[in-house]
């Protein structure tokens, strides 16, 4: 799997619910456009993610995907550690988003803050 695909694997795992190819692009701004499209188009045909549904962006819909569940099923409690090589340049990308609101920093900080304390 390419680097471009794990990073996006990690954004739907990260925000854990449907998005658009628009919101993966947002939260990834050191890719480029072409190559997250072409991640989404691959991940698609090898069935590790699938359209979850549809949103309408402005006039025009845009598909939502979501891991398929085979997938994270499969893949769950793995040692495969390698899409994870990248989580911590992906969570500091996200915190440093200007388009997250304040409500969604506080509750990273809460995920953050509770984690800290499991340890």
């Amino acid at each position: 799997m390419k680097n471009s695909e794990l990073k996006i694997l990690d954004v739907l795992r990260l925000y854990n619910r449907p998005m658009c190819a628009m919101e993966i692009i947002s939260a990834l701004p050191e890719m480029k456009e072409i190559t997250i499209r072409k991640g989404l188009q691959s991940l698609l045909k090898d069935d590790i993610i699938c359209v979850s549904g549809k949103v309408q962006n402005t006039k025009n819909y845009a598909r939502t995907f979501i891991i398929n569940p085979q997938y994270k099923q499969a893949h769950t409690g793995s040692n495969d550690t390698s899409s994870y090589t990248d989580a911590f340049h992906l969570a500091c990308t996200l915190v440093e988003n200007t388009s997250l609101s304040t409500e969604e920093l506080l509750a990273l900080q809460k995920i953050i803050n509770e984690r800290i304390q499991k340890k």
